[in-house]
């Protein structure tokens, strides 16, 4: 009888592909779940220049000049703010200088609780901010609790459609985002936003830019309408950002009902204003080499996302979640760990794995029947 003397090393062959095949589409690589979207990782990537803000205001109610009825009264306003240069953040003039508190209300620029309807002829009411208090943004079961208190640098007048207003916060180093005035129509974008009032971590919402110049009431260009975001309560002040991560506006208005158009003022608005203010606007350190961080992590090297986040978490020494990053980072480049995408290629490989598996066996059957 003829011996077929390939057949056993093809059968090992094909065997030994077969165990690496599944080897490595086995789930003992580490899957990775990190944002594939260029907007998820652009808001993620903002996270550490976004605050959410809460605004105390002393409220004095008077029936005239000579009679007081009720003074004194503190109110809670939960909106965002981000940073958008050193030690400059940016929010809605709304937030931080109602006209009055009632009429912000009625207007639904501002949802106050316990705030009853009144007739402005009968009352007058007066109101001044006694504190602004910013805490950093961070995602996960135990959000970070870094608190920074907030100054009111300058506002746009109460009449400019803009409604914008400037902090100052004691923080010299603090993130803060690039700005990006084009506003070219159905560009992507999502919002970054504590739209909750209990909320511990920031929401996310996409949407698309509308026409500039088009807002309902004013044909003013720094406003523009966006789809699909900004129907929250605390949305009012957050950054709407594009796939770059830059921002295009800021959200001074939100939308009546979801599925609604909130209006937002774009980013030139915010120069304009800091202009005015003779402060300075753009990045910081701390936000270029958070995002580089990042993104060196999601493209797995892991040395490079080490040395930026590391970078970065030197700056902002009291948050846990960036550190907690940068030594995650740390840990992934000194083991020289690669995880595995969690990518539809899986599958194929290991039913292909399976197959050839099969056919080895088969094949050394065969073989050990012709040895005999």
């Amino acid at each position: 009888m003829r011996r077929h003397t390939w057949v056993g090393p093809i059968a090992r062959l094909v065997g030994a592909g077969a165990l690496v095949a599944m080897f490595l589409a086995s789930p003992a690589h580490a899957l990775d779940d990190s944002p594939r979207d260029p907007l998820d990782r652009a808001a993620f990537s903002a996270l550490p220049s976004v605050y959410r803000m809460t605004v105390t205001i002393r409220v004095d109610q008077f029936a005239d000049d000579r009679r007081v009825v009720r003074i004194g009264r503190a109110v809670t306003i939960e909106g965002t703010a981000f940073g958008v240069g050193p030690g400059i953040v940016v929010t809605a003039r709304p937030l931080v200088r109602p006209p009055t508190v009632a009429l912000a209300a009625a207007v639904s620029e501002l949802d106050i609780p316990g705030v009853a309807a009144f007739d402005p002829n009968d009352v007058r009411i007066t109101s001044s901010v006694t504190s602004i208090v910013l805490r950093r943004a961070s995602p996960g079961p135990t959000p970070a609790t870094t608190t920074v208190k907030a100054t009111v640098l300058q506002t746009t007048k109460a009449t400019a459609p803009s409604k914008l207003a400037l902090l100052r916060i004691p923080v010299r180093d603090a993130p803060a985002l690039a700005l990006d005035d084009s506003t070219t129509l159905g560009t992507p974008v999502v919002l970054v936003a504590f739209g909750g009032q209990r909320d511990t971590e920031p929401a996310l919402q996409r949407g698309a830019l509308g026409p500039a110049g088009k807002v309902e009431g004013s044909d003013d260009a720094n406003l523009v309408t966006v789809s699909g975001i900004g129907d929250n309560v605390g949305d009012t002040g957050g950054p709407v950002l594009d796939e770059s991560g830059h921002v295009r506006g800021v959200v001074i208005q939100r939308a009546v009902a979801p599925g609604e158009s909130s209006v937002m003022t774009r980013s030139s608005g915010i120069r304009q204003l800091a202009s005015n203010a003779n402060v300075a606007v753009g990045t910081t350190p701390a936000q270029t080499t958070f995002a580089d961080g990042m993104r060196s992590y999601w493209e797995r090297d892991y040395t490079a996302a080490s040395e930026s986040l590391t970078f970065a978490a030197d700056r902002l020494p009291k948050d846990e979640w960036v550190a907690g990053l940068a030594t995650r980072a740390e840990e992934l480049a000194s083991a020289d760990y690669e995880v595995v995408q969690s990518a539809p290629w899986r599958l194929p490989l290991i039913l292909g794995g399976v197959v050839a598996l099969a056919i080895a066996l088969m094949l050394a059957l065969r073989f050990w029947s012709m040895e005999e």
